[in-house]
């Protein structure tokens, strides 16, 4: 094996714990990516020396040591809230740094005690009194177990994940590039020096140090949003087949039809009611693609009169896909497309009509200029988001290029919240709800109504109650099809939404329901309790229970209920018994996994 394939297999297998090793240290998923880059670029230009020790721990180590340079070369880079489990990394920046360190490599690295001493520094002894000690208070502070913080730490590789990384091919060329300049920087600082003194060289010092951060953006680098010069931009800006056959490699793709008719009325997709969102547009363009393989790809751009009419038209499309009210059409997941110049979104959705569809949609904003991306693939597999995020890029960048903006081919694709959208984003959406059998019909929500004695989410069970001084609000919302006349008259699913008066007051209220729960079989009811499963996402965790109650000799009933907590906010969804037309136990905890995501947007 030559030094260059023994480096890029190295470099291929070990740079994804590095990221999140090193993303543990910081919090922040670009400085953690520079510094794991810089890493590999050190450990590539020492590879004969480093790759005849531990190349590992070497690349570790100096992502480790990286993460304080890139703090200090961008003291205001900007912190993005939506970052992961902020409680977590809270209590980790709380640590000692060889604590913190000890407890990230043996967790995210999976490296053993005396292994994970020796990278630190310190003897086993010490090692093991400091990792204890550093669990102790990460417990403590998040009042977790040890098993739930091992898993918290490993899950940090989820917000990782979306990150580009270059390939160890590009690793290597700006690795030499790097020292090349470097070395020239440092002659010509050499010559400065002799020729006029040593006024130069505190100049020549500076330039080395700016030199020495290949392919980061310098202070101040990063601009205002690029506001596009929307009048330059014609069909030409548009997607090619060639570009948009990258969405599915394997079919033959061609244009279907190009259109910039401001009439035309229809809509290019399933779930938009129109087919602008601005109502009076200065120039629109639809191009539609067809394959083989019966994908369906529209692009469209929609310039508004004004900045403010184009922020109005991307709300507005938006919510025609987070808020979809087409038939059996779920809202699957939602991400953010990070960039320098201004963030896309991507939202995924499933049509369970037949033929059933995949829908990808990629949706972004500036200046008077909105965009859409929609590729419907057939089936129920999940496409590729980051391989969409390159088509959706690359649809901007065409627009950006010839409209003078400032263009960038670097972003980063992270999960996100699904969008709040509507008069009710706290509460689910029918968007999230998954089809019932080949019911053909829309689900429709009643608006909010305060709790008072009775909870409609209560179950005999557990026979919750949202009153009381801990209780500061609750409000319940029922879900229903009344169009299908075949379903049983109590089919339906109710949520209850509740700010609690604390955290802690909201942690003892779900605490209660499950106690009760868990002590139904025990009780005077003819009751079982099986199916509990865990429920957890990015700030907010609970618990979902099948019931069954006797009815009469040899019948049961099963409804399903769950409770959710997020901070001081907790909101209990229940599925009745409806025979044939039940929801499954997986479905149902989509369902309540998304009631969890929702509870973000409770009103302060």
């Amino acid at each position: 094996m030559t030094r260059v394939d023994e480096f890029d297999a190295f470099y291929a297998s070990t740079q994804r714990v590095t990221l999140v090793t090193t993303y543990a240290k910081c919090g922040d998923r670009e400085v953690a990516r520079e510094a794991t880059i810089e890493a590999y670029r050190h450990a590539w230009r020492q590879w004969s020396r480093v790759s005849a020790a531990d190349p590992a721990s070497f690349v570790r180590a100096e992502a480790w040591k990286g993460t304080a340079l890139s703090r200090g070369t961008h003291p205001w880079r900007r912190t993005r809230t939506h970052d992961t489990d902020h409680a977590l990394l809270a209590q980790l920046a709380d640590l000692d740094q060889p604590s913190r360190r000890l407890i990230s490599l043996m967790t995210i690295a999976d490296v053993d005690l005396d292994e994970a001493a020796r990278e630190v520094g310190v003897d086993d002894e010490s090692a093991l009194e400091l990792a204890s000690r550093g669990f102790s208070r990460i417990e403590e502070g998040l009042g977790a177990t040890i098993d739930e913080v091992v898993e918290r730490m490993r899950a940090l590789a989820v917000v990782t994940a979306g990150l580009d990384l270059p390939s160890a091919g590009e690793v290597r060329r700006s690795a030499t590039r790097g020292a090349r300049r470097n070395a020239v920087v440092l002659v010509a600082a050499a010559l400065a020096v002799a020729l006029f003194g040593g006024a130069f060289v505190a100049q020549g010092d500076a330039m080395a140090r700016q030199s020495a951060l290949p392919d980061r953006e310098k202070i101040g680098a990063e601009s205002r949003d690029v506001v596009l010069d929307s009048h330059n931009i014609g069909t030409d800006d548009l997607l090619s087949s060639g570009e948009v056959a990258n969405l599915n490699p394997d079919a033959a793709w061609s244009v279907e039809a190009t259109d910039t008719d401001l009439a035309n009325q229809t809509p290019y997709a399933t779930c938009p009611t129109t087919r602008f969102a601005d109502p009076d547009p200065l120039k629109v363009f639809v191009r539609a693609f067809t394959d083989d393989a019966d994908d369906r790809v529209a692009q469209a751009i929609e310039v508004s009169r004004s900045e403010e009419a184009s922020e109005a038209a991307f709300s507005r499309l938006v919510s025609f896909y987070a808020g979809c009210e087409h038939p059996r059409t779920r809202l699957v997941d939602a991400y953010r497309v990070e960039r320098p110049f201004g963030d896309f979104q991507i939202l995924r959705l499933q049509s369970y009509r037949s033929p059933a569809r995949f829908i990808t949609v990629g949706l972004a904003q500036s200046g008077t200029l909105t965009s859409t991306l929609v590729h419907e693939s057939p089936g129920t597999e999940r496409t590729d988001v980051r391989q969409f995020a390159r088509v959706l890029n690359e649809s901007i960048s065409r627009v950006c290029a010839d409209s003078g903006g400032d263009c960038t081919e670097r972003f980063t694709v992270t999960s996100a919240l699904p969008p709040a959208v509507g008069k009710y984003p706290s509460f689910l959406g029918v968007v999230d709800l998954p089809p019932v059998k080949t019911i053909d019909s829309v689900w429709s929500a009643s608006a909010p109504a305060a709790v008072t004695n009775q909870n409609p989410t209560a179950t005999v069970c557990d026979d919750t109650t949202f009153t009381g001084k801990s209780v500061s609000s609750a409000q319940s919302r029922v879900f229903a099809i009344p169009e299908a006349e075949v379903l049983p008259d109590q089919f339906a699913l109710t949520q209850t939404v509740a700010r609690m008066s604390s955290p802690k007051a909201a942690k003892k209220f779900v605490d209660g329901i499950a106690k009760r729960i868990d002590e139904c079989e025990d009780g005077d009811l003819p009751a079982t309790v099986d199916d509990q499963k865990r429920v957890r996402g990015s700030g907010f965790a609970g618990t979902s229970w099948r019931v069954g109650l006797e009815i009469g000799k040899d019948r049961t009933v099963y409804y399903r209920m769950g409770v959710v907590r997020r901070g001081a906010d907790v909101t209990q969804v229940l599925f009745p018994p409806a025979g044939k037309y039940a929801i499954s136990g997986g479905e149902f905890r989509a369902v309540l996994k998304r009631a969890g995501e929702r509870l973000a947007y409770v009103p302060e």
